[in-house]
């Protein structure tokens, strides 16, 4: 229920009818309020109601920008790239059967529960990342690429072994969590394994995965393991 009447004014017919009408519908609310509003202010109804229009607006235009705001909160926690910030579903631009496939695999990952893990590969320039990002904005959860992962997980190694096996703990953890890039290596170390164990500890807790890989399907799954592949 829309509730605009938090405007500094007694608000009696308002909590009599909220105390005796149990399902009361949005225009009963607006008579109750313009009453409590043409009384307080001394103006007439209809400059009441009018008023109650205006605050309507108002209180859209305020839940519009929260929202707004929330959503970048989000997208900072998470990372994404910055070119691909506004990326939506909505407007990802499936022009070709291999970006349409892309889009169908999102939408039932979107939803059902148990599609845990979704393996996007193929060539540069489909939209897999955009396909990734988009879902961060509907599941929040954190965008990173493999071989960051891998860089932060050496550098943990090298200081304390509790502090690399925080930082398994952390992504394994994440709400949802998006890995790109994956099949680097860094300084000889072949993020395979690393990812393995993280995605292995995601599906166990029930963890939604989207991993990103411009090798082919063959190359990535052999990458990754078979085993791990829900969909």
């Amino acid at each position: 229920m829309i509730n605009p009447w938090e405007r500094g004014i007694k608000l009696s017919n308002v909590y009599c009818l909220a105390r005796d009408n149990p399902n009361p519908t949005e225009e009963d609310y607006k008579e109750a309020w313009a009453k409590d509003f043409s009384e307080e202010k001394n103006v007439t109804i209809d400059e009441a109601r009018k008023e109650f229009e205006r605050a309507i607006i108002r209180q859209e235009a305020d839940e519009i920008c929260a929202k707004l705001e929330e959503e970048n909160r989000r997208e900072e926690k998470a990372e994404v790239p910055q070119d691909l910030k506004y990326s939506t579903l909505k407007n990802f631009n499936a022009t070709t059967d291999e970006k349409i496939g892309l889009l169908t695999d999102a939408k039932k990952m979107l939803e059902e529960k148990n599609f845990l893990t979704l393996v996007l590969c193929g060539n540069n320039g489909t939209g897999k990342t955009h396909i990734g990002v988009s879902l961060i904005r509907e599941f929040g959860g954190k965008y990173r690429m493999s071989n960051s992962i891998c860089t932060e997980y050496q550098d943990a190694k090298r200081k304390y072994s509790e502090s690399a096996e925080a930082l398994i703990k952390n992504y394994s953890q994440e709400a949802f969590l998006v890995i790109d890039e994956l099949g680097f290596t860094v300084d000889g170390f072949n993020d395979s394994p690393l990812i393995q164990l993280i995605l292995m500890n995601r599906i166990s807790a029930g963890k939604k995965t989207v991993l990103i890989s411009n090798k082919d399907k063959e190359q990535s799954l052999n990458d990754l393991g078979r085993r791990f592949m829900t969909g």
